[in-house]
């Protein structure tokens, strides 16, 4: 986000492939296993319902977003 907006989120899964990458964010440390996940494929059933973002790009990220849209209530 190159505009500086500020976005809120319960969770968001950071998709990302072989190897986790932070993202150097604010909260991202404090909320690890609390609402940011690293694998779609272990806390899918976790986000049961609920709104969630996926980070990435590339394949990981599509088939992140794909996992997560058989659990998940919307998906960014």
């Amino acid at each position: 986000m190159d505009s500086g907006e500020m976005l809120e989120a319960v969770t968001v899964i950071i998709a990302v492939g072989e190897r986790r990458r932070k993202l150097g964010v604010p909260g991202e440390e404090e909320f690890n296993a609390r609402g940011v996940s690293y694998c779609a494929p272990c806390d899918a059933p976790l986000f049961r319902g609920k709104t969630v973002a996926v980070v990435g790009e590339g394949v990981s990220a599509a088939q992140a977003a794909l996992l997560l849209a058989e659990y998940a209530s919307k998906i960014y």
